[in-house]
């Protein structure tokens, strides 16, 4: 019988991983990245395009992103740490290992990780990076990350760091490397340059070397779409939808991470 050529899904599946629900969810200990050098470019929400240009050989790459820049990378970072989930489900996705930290991993709904197999990631082994009273530094320094995938415009808002205390743990522990794009909240966030889901999974895959991963979620994703939006009702026959969020003003100021 002849050899069936290797799907999109068979892809997915294969490496433990499946979108589903809106969710990013994949295997831990994935392959390494690819031989070749490979450039991305990636069109932002206000119309930019930066290229990314990635040495795919598991040795140094920079990769850029807003608010952080250019970040150059000595070698694939390994251990890691997130701002929030929805961070941490992208690099699962890219076959990482479960987060070393997270701001508030309480807030990280791992049950979800229990439907795949060869997946192991449960939030009650991260480690709170913003324990009663704030951020510890001390944290950061004992998880010692390769990479914070956290921006830091939202820690110094958030608390009471200053750039110094950014620009000291990047240099005695490891680079930030994050945006904000969750929400429109701030004040800081004017004239803010955003970036859509995808757009972030693409750059955060150039971090972790992992760009084959990336377009297979991305080709699934845009198949998804292309197959739903196929069986939309005309505009003038589909209903109108409001969907509202409440949060107290008391949760507003408990919680770190919106």
């Amino acid at each position: 019988m002849a050899e069936r050529t290797r799907t999109r899904r068979d892809y997915l599946v294969g490496t433990g991983a499946l979108v589903g629900g809106g969710l990013l969810a994949g295997c831990s200990g994935g392959t390494d990245g690819e031989s070749t050098s490979t450039t991305a470019s990636t069109t932002t929400g206000t119309g930019e395009t930066s290229t990314t240009s990635e040495a795919s050989d598991g040795g140094p790459h920079a990769v850029s992103m807003a608010p952080v820049g250019d970040v150059t990378f000595e070698s694939v970072p390994e251990t890691w740490v997130a701002s929030n989930g929805s961070w941490a489900d992208m690099a699962i996705a890219l076959g990482r290992d479960a987060p070393a930290a997270l701001v508030t991993p309480n807030r990280y709904h791992t049950e979800v990780y229990e439907e795949f197999d060869g997946i192991d990631v449960n939030a009650d082994d991260v480690t709170m990076l913003w324990p009663s009273g704030g951020l510890d530094k001390e944290l950061f320094y004992s998880v010692g990350a390769d990479v914070h995938v956290i921006d830091p415009n939202f820690i110094t808002s958030r608390s009471e760091w200053t750039r110094s205390d950014i620009r000291q743990i990047a240099d005695d522990v490891g680079p930030f490397f994050g945006n904000t794009g969750f929400t429109h909240a701030y004040g800081w966030h004017d004239g803010y340059r955003y970036y859509s889901l995808y757009e972030e999974f693409e750059t955060l895959a150039a971090v972790f070397q992992q760009r084959e991963r990336y377009e297979a979620f991305a080709s699934l994703h845009e198949s998804f779409l292309d197959d739903v939006q196929s069986r939309l009702p005309a505009e003038s026959e589909r209903p109108s939808i409001g969907i509202l969020m409440t949060t107290s003003a008391e949760r507003r100021r408990s919680t770190p991470i919106r």
